[in-house]
C-alpha cells in the first residue's frame, strides 16, 4: 500500500508540474494584454483630460 501511495503522489506530482508549465505562457500573455490596455486607456484618459 505504501509503494502504491507513493507511486500515486510521484504521478500527481509529475501532472501538477505539467499543468503549472502549460498555465504559464497562458498567464504571460493575458498579463502582456492587460498590461496594454491599461497603458492605452491611461494615455487616451491623460490626453482627454
Amino acid at each position: 500500500m505504501t509503494a502504491f501511495k507513493a507511486e500515486m503522489e510521484e504521478t500527481v506530482r509529475k501532472e501538477l508540474s505539467v499543468q503549472a508549465e502549460k498555465g504559464k505562457h497562458l498567464r504571460r500573455t493575458v498579463s502582456v494584454i492587460s498590461g496594454a490596455i491599461t497603458l492605452v486607456i491611461g494615455a487616451a484618459l491623460g490626453a482627454w483630460f
